[in-house]
């Protein structure tokens, strides 16, 4: 169950790499049936304290926003620092409502920290993203892959490909032009789903190592 577990995730996931894709030319969010909630996270701030933990699961961040103390949400945007002359320890240190934000590993670092005088702290750091897909384990038995019937449809061919391969099954070949022509299906599909918006170039800088 183990290996079945390893090759479904491998297959969730080249597949939701095509899917993200596509989807950000047209504007679209594609999140994993699997996963609960919205892709979005209302998260707390701490007074004068400039580290926030990025939400479980997140693989890319789209927005981060901030609740002030008049209840009104206020885009952050990305610190460049390429455009700072001063040290980034002396940047806006003094707490008041954040404007910036800067990405390192798993934390959200604000600039300025909050103030509590200043924002909503308790669920007040809004951060939208793109989560990372629902994995299988050897445990599984019940849950849908993640997509609708078709997209889950090619996760299985993948995986029965990947199996009959490594046992030099005949069948092997025919699973795989079997998968390659419903990933071809699906594809048109899911373009066909988003033909009201007009596909769009955008430059995204928002990323953590």
């Amino acid at each position: 169950m183990a290996d079945k577990a390893r090759a479904t995730n491998t297959a969730k996931y080249e597949l939701a790499i095509d899917v993200w894709q596509m989807a950000a030319s047209y504007g679209w969010d594609f999140d994993d049936s699997g996963n609960s909630g919205l892709p979005e996270s209302d998260l707390n701030m701490v007074d004068n304290t400039q580290d926030v933990t990025l939400p479980t699961g997140t693989l890319e961040i789209d927005r981060i926003e901030v609740l002030d103390s008049n209840s009104i949400w206020n885009k952050l945007h990305p610190l460049e620092k390429a455009n700072i002359d001063t040290s980034i320890e002396e940047y806006l240190k003094t707490k008041g409502i954040p404007r910036f934000y800067d990405l390192t590993k798993n934390t959200i670092k604000l600039y300025p920290p909050p103030a509590s005088a200043s924002v909503t702290l308790t669920a007040g750091l809004r951060v939208f993203f793109k989560k990372e897909i629902a994995e299988f384990t050897a445990a599984t038995t019940t849950s849908e892959i993640g997509f609708d019937e078709l997209g889950d449809r090619i996760v299985a061919h993948v995986v029965a490909y990947e199996f009959a391969s490594n046992r030099t099954m005949r069948m092997a070949n025919t699973l795989k032009l079997r998968g390659e022509e419903l990933r071809a299906k699906f594809l048109s599909h899911m373009a066909n789903r988003w033909r009201d918006l007009k596909p769009r170039i955008r430059i995204k800088r928002d990323y953590y190592e």
